[in-house]
């Protein structure tokens, strides 16, 4: 495909009107769901058919971010103007889970993982969480593997889900980090780092009492886990200063 990136609207009619783009790329051969493309991109891509060509303009708001990669400043540096992109598609192809199976289908599941936790360490969570979500399209689920693959499949699976679950927690997003702390937590009960994440989760909803049944599993097993011990100190500081909160709304509301 041909990619090209513009701020602001721009006329895809009128070629020769067409501003200096911020990135450009011809013959591109990209496998979607696998590499890095600019922000957004991927989900106007699904929309098109091969052989075609269109232009998409996402709304500034939409991209807070720089994607330096992509010569993309962040919002705040192009005054939050929208992004343009024009595209001509000449085939699309993607990397399908049912391809795979057995050992390759696991390897290909490892090997987004890697890519994921490449991106966490960037700092470049949206990507990083595109990679794990994609792992888990080859290591989400045991269906169709042999006995003796089951264990290696599940080991992966938790260290995605697990690895997914803090890119959540990072982006405040409590609720699916939960799903996916749930999901290490089916597979080995006592793992202490969901555990963690699954009581960071739950205080950040202000369930305080789910929060701290999550520590004490910790401490359970683990009664010197320093980490643990902090959270819930911080847990019980939040729970009373809210608790506090209330009763002094509640005297103001009947003095």
């Amino acid at each position: 495909m041909d990619v090209a990136v513009y701020a602001g609207a721009v006329d895809a009619s009128v070629p020769a009107a067409l501003p200096p783009p911020l990135w450009q790329r011809q013959q591109w051969e990209a496998v979607l769901g696998d590499a890095e493309l600019p922000p957004r991109l991927e989900e106007c891509l699904h929309s098109m058919r091969n052989k075609e060509s269109a232009a998409f303009r996402v709304r500034g708001d939409l991209l807070p971010d720089a994607a330096p990669a992509f010569g993309i400043p962040a919002a705040a540096d192009r005054g939050g103007a929208d992004v343009t992109y024009l595209v001509e598609l000449h085939a699309m192809h993607s990397v399908k889970s049912w391809e795979f199976e057995g050992e390759a289908k696991i390897a290909e599941g490892l090997a987004r993982k890697d890519r994921g936790n490449a991106a966490l360490r960037e700092g470049r969570l949206e990507l990083a969480e595109r990679y794990y979500r994609r792992a888990l399209e080859f290591v989400g689920e045991d269906f169709g593997l042999k006995d003796e693959l089951k264990a290696a499949c599940h080991a992966a699976r938790i260290a995605v889900c697990g690895n997914l679950s803090q890119v959540l927690l990072q982006q405040r997003q409590h609720h699916e980090a939960i799903t996916f702390c749930d999901k290490v937590l089916a597979l080995e009960p006592t793992n202490a780092k969901a555990l963690f994440r699954l009581a960071k989760a739950h205080d950040g909803l202000q369930d305080w009492e789910a929060a701290m049944k999550a520590v004490d599993r910790i401490l359970v097993s683990d009664a010197n886990n320093a980490d643990a011990s902090a959270l819930k100190q911080h847990i019980a500081s939040e729970k009373k200063a809210f608790d506090q909160k209330q009763k002094s709304l509640f005297k103001k509301m009947f003095a």
